[in-house]
């Protein structure tokens, strides 16, 4: 049976190698976004590389109000999913943050606060028992869980990502 992944900032560099990885094996692939323009052309490029089915939802990440909706829906498409990758996010100028508070904020609300929202709905529709995480952890640091997806993967993110060092 294909995988199916949701892919939460899927227009991201990162989220769109891990997107083409996993379209290259067959798998069926929700993607969420924010830019619909760009999240049909990354429709596109994955059904040309192998996807074996590609959904898609818009979703302002800050907008916690609408998350339960967007995964609702993901959700119903194919009754659940194997893999979640949260992959959104901001680079906001460090200088500009520490000058103006509401930079800061507005980058915080994006970077955490909506990951976290995100995180916490993902973690019930999965069936973790949060106190049970917290207090065992998955057996595995998010480091080491890190590095063995990644090695898992077998791609090159720099040639994925030109110029990102990794």
């Amino acid at each position: 049976m294909n995988q199916r992944v949701l892919i939460i900032g899927a227009t991201s560099a990162i989220a769109t190698a891990v997107a083409r990885r996993y379209a290259s094996a067959s798998a069926r692939i929700y993607l969420v976004a924010r830019r619909p323009g760009v999240l049909a052309a990354a429709t596109a490029d994955l059904r040309v590389r192998g996807a074996a089915e590609v959904g898609t939802a818009v979703l302002d990440a800050n907008d916690t109000t609408s998350h339960a909706g967007v995964v609702d829906a993901a959700w119903s498409k194919w009754g659940g999913f194997d893999r979640v990758l949260v992959a959104h996010g901001v680079l906001p100028d460090q200088g500009e943050c520490e000058r103006a508070v509401e930079m800061a904020l507005a980058s915080f609300d994006t970077n955490a606060r909506s990951v976290l929202a995100l995180l916490l709905l993902l973690a019930a529709r999965l069936g973790l028992d949060m106190k049970e995480v917290a207090e065992e952890g998955l057996g595995l640091s998010p480091l080491e869980e890190a590095a063995k997806f990644i090695d898992s993967c077998h791609f090159d993110v720099d040639a994925a990502v030109p110029g990102s060092g990794l």
